[in-house]
């Protein structure tokens, strides 16, 4: 099988090409000096102050391999490689096979070269596709893309008469105006109550002015309100400060590369095949990441790296080599003692007080999009073993070397280097940012997930058989300090568009009350003891919250039974003498009844697609069982339930 057959077998599926030969040529050579030097580099580790003292341990035993050519030469735009892709398309289409067509054409258009021929035929038959899926807009937008390429002359007429066919079709079908009509509504509603804060807090940014962060010595740093909350508050939105797709390395074709979004027609990165993008805007901006990126991508593919590798890469890149440069100085500066052995000021990065709740500036402020706060993401390292500890450092000086030999990262800052402070030093403490963002990155990196049904059946009435699916990891510095409890009060809300994301009250909160979110596992849906195995081997806790150490299970203590209601005259239970009591359980057992029967309106809403009538009916339900009954209530559930679904069917409908 030849090489190109190789790769385009690999692209269609979707799968990994694996080549690991360099890596494991490093890897080789290191384990080997790593066995002779055990006992010492033990010790040495064991006694690291930060990362950089273990990079530095760590590359002495390492000896760098100049890359390989063919890693730069894998995966690249060619016309034949785009042909074969089209070809199987053309198979699929003609077979039926719509969406496998689809992904075919797109990829045909990835691997394309610019400007060519073979990229605007990739774009007509995509276009056609497009015509019989009656997406007639992303039709027409390929036959654009399509005659903007040198376009065989014999088949223009063809291209120009579907192109005729489409805007006849959108004419005489035009409901546009209706659609745009509702979809303004659905979107202002979002913008204005669930992606939006009112009274943003000055000091804790992407904040409410009622959120604050405080620190324990239990639990760290926090989200805590200083205020009573209502149901279905908005309490944060944040940005990601940077997010990767899970099949990044694997060709993701169906969601633009710099904003996120769903889409169908693609248009490629110039510069390499692995980028998709919404337009040439979408484009454009993601350039300052992608160009510092692109060239490493097929050496990664080939080595199957996981997403913390990619998304360490890409904070770095983000926060930007200059910025990082200063960090290096700050560095030196705050470790530096004086005459008399005394460590310079404390510095917001380096040199803290152990009293500092980390993450806040020199100003005194939680600035959530800046990189001081993803710097000072908690890891657990304290916790790992030599192994992975030793292991995490190989992989970050591989990094740090392949960053600086695909890329100008290092280069652009050849005027600042000196022998005070070498490029060489530079690079190690580069290394060590990696190594910081490869072991805090699992432990606080978000879920990026869509819902798995089409567009068009999230107003059926097999809703609820639509399902959430992760297909991406982002940083979110601000939601990362909300702790884990298995019966959580909040609920992270995201819209696809550059992963804009809220976090929402689901019950009302009373002053000083911690916010909660769950990191998978609710006691509504795992016992106990699952629970806090799964919570122990992927965040490294044991689960102290209320369900956890009351037991609740779903099967046990999720009750139907009513709360004992205390007469407000007497002070006692309810009675049968006082006319009070009587009076009021009667009143409370109607109001169980009307918010009862307000959960079934919610879901008929929910099912008709109704989702803004939806969220107002039950954000007083969850105003009213916050009131009145603890969470093991099987209606409070329920509401939360509904809640939780309509936040997430509204966001994905009017996006």
């Amino acid at each position: 099988m030849s090489n190109i057959q190789e790769e385009v077998d690999c692209v269609w599926n979707g799968k990994f090409l694996k080549d690991d030969k360099h890596v494991n040529d490093l890897r080789a050579e290191f384990l080997q000096n790593l066995e002779s030097n055990i006992n010492g580099i033990e010790s040495d580790i064991n006694s690291c102050k930060d990362e950089l003292e273990r990079i530095q341990i760590i590359k002495k035993l390492f000896q760098w391999i100049s890359l390989p050519q063919v890693y730069f030469e894998r995966f690249s735009k060619s016309i034949d490689s785009s042909l074969r892709l089209r070809e199987r398309a053309n198979l699929a289409y003609k077979n039926g096979r719509y969406n496998e067509a689809l992904r075919g054409y797109t990829l045909a258009i990835m691997f394309a070269p610019m400007n060519s021929e073979e990229l605007g035929l990739a774009y007509g038959n995509r276009s056609a596709l497009f015509v019989q899926m009656k997406e007639h807009h992303s039709a027409l937008q390929d036959i654009k893309l399509a005659l903007a390429c040198p376009y065989p002359e014999s088949l223009k007429n063809k291209l120009l008469d579907r192109q005729k066919k489409c805007n006849d079709l959108i004419i005489r079908n035009d409901n546009t105006r209706l659609k745009s009509e509702k979809n303004s509504i659905g979107k202002k509603y979002c913008d204005e109550n669930v992606l939006r804060l009112k009274t943003p807090n000055p000091f804790v940014t992407n904040a409410e002015e009622f959120v604050t962060i405080n620190y324990t010595k239990e639990r760290g740093r926090r989200l805590v309100v200083n205020r009573n909350i209502a149901a279905g508050t908005v309490l944060v939105f944040e940005k990601p400060y940077t997010y990767v797709f899970a099949n990044y390395l694997t060709w993701e074709t169906t969601h633009c590369h710099l904003c996120s979004k769903k889409i169908l027609a693609g248009v490629p990165c110039n510069l390499c095949t692995f980028a998709i993008y919404c337009n040439d805007t979408c484009r454009d901006g993601h350039k300052n990441v992608h160009y510092m990126e692109h060239k490493m991508i097929p050496y990664l593919h080939c080595h199957e790296s996981g997403l913390k590798d990619l998304i360490a890469i890409r904070i770095l890149i983000k926060a930007g080599p200059q910025l990082l440069f200063s960090l290096f100085q700050r560095r030196r500066k705050s470790w530096y003692k004086d005459v008399n052995e005394n460590y310079a000021a404390p510095d917001a990065y380096f040199n803290t007080n152990k009293d500092t709740v980390l993450g806040f500036n020199d100003e005194g402020v939680y600035e959530s999009e800046s990189y001081l706060p993803v710097y000072h993401l908690i890891s657990h390292t304290q916790s790992t073993p030599l192994k992975d500890s030793v292991s995490n450092g190989f992989r970050a000086i591989v990094l740090t070397y392949l960053l600086r030999d695909t890329s100008t990262f290092f280069d652009s800052l050849k005027d600042h280097y000196s022998a005070e402070c070498s490029q060489e030093e530079f690079e190690e403490f580069v290394g060590s940012l990696l190594l910081r963002h490869i072991e805090n990155i699992p432990c606080n990196a978000v879920s990026i997930s869509e819902l798995q049904c089409e567009r068009q059946d999230l107003t059926v009435k097999n809703l609820k058989n639509c399902k959430s699916i992760s297909y991406g990891q982002g940083v979110f510095c601000l939601i990362s300090l909300a702790n884990h409890s298995c019966d959580p009060n909040a609920v992270i809300a995201k819209k696809d568009e550059f992963q804009h994301t809220s976090l929402v009250s689901v019950r009302s909160l009373n002053a000083g009350d911690e916010i909660f979110i769950t990191y998978k596992p609710q006691f509504t849906s795992q016992i106990t003891k699952d629970r806090r195995m799964f919570l122990l081997d992927r965040y490294h806790f044991i689960c102290q919250c209320q369900a956890c150490t009351s037991n609740w299970c779903l099967e046990s203590h999720v009750t139907y039974k009513l709360p004992v209601i205390y007469c407000i005259e007497c002070q006692k239970k309810p009675c049968k003498t006082c006319k009070a009591c009587e009076k009021a359980s009667m009143n409370f057992a109607f109001q169980l009844e009307t918010y009862q029967s307000k959960l079934y309106d919610a879901d008929d809403l929910l099912q008709s697609g109704d989702y803004i009538q939806a969220i107002r009916i039950l954000k007083d339900s969850l105003q009213f069982f916050s009131q009145h009954f603890s969470s093991v209530f099987s209606l409070f559930q329920v509401a939360q339930d509904l809640y939780k679904r309509a936040l997430l069917f509204m966001l994905y409908s009017y996006d």
